[in-house]
């Protein structure tokens, strides 16, 4: 790491096809994946970004939203990801709450935390050098 130079360590068992190593009994995904994972990490070690939006516009922050529920099965975390249009980016831990509605099947955020969730996202946006807005704003119904 002194030398600034990436590298990447694999343990033999996680190049295996099986589903569980043989050497210390832990469980790895489908190869598929690891296989995914590993040229991902390799090609982000390498200066790519693999997550960068070939159409991303200068002025617009895009910002993805994920759920995820919490044991009970009645509280769920909400968390966002927001990218700037040269590919860089930070995830953002929302609030826990009653965001599940088993009887529709999908989550939804009360506007409050939907409003703290994107005002804190924006925030970071502007702290990270995106460019000024040009599309969108806060309480916009069109957006």
């Amino acid at each position: 790491m002194k030398y600034g130079i990436p590298i990447q360590i694999i343990r033999e068992s996680t190049l295996s096809l099986s589903l569980t190593a043989q050497s210390d009994r832990r469980k790895l995904t489908p190869i598929s994946d690891r296989m995914w994972n590993l040229s991902t990490a390799l090609y982000y070690k390498c200066g790519g970004k693999p997550w960068r939006l070939d159409t991303a516009r200068d002025g617009v922050c895009y910002i993805g939203i994920a759920f995820r529920r919490a044991g009970n099965g009645k509280t769920a975390c909400c968390a966002a990801q927001m990218f700037l249009s040269d590919g860089d980016g930070i995830v953002f831990l929302g609030e826990f709450g009653p965001w599940y509605a088993p009887d529709k099947h999908q989550f939804k955020l009360t506007r409050k935390a939907a409003t703290n969730l994107l005002k804190g996202t924006l925030k970071t946006y502007q702290q990270l050098g995106g460019k000024g807005l040009k599309e969108g704003s806060i309480g916009d119904s069109g957006s």
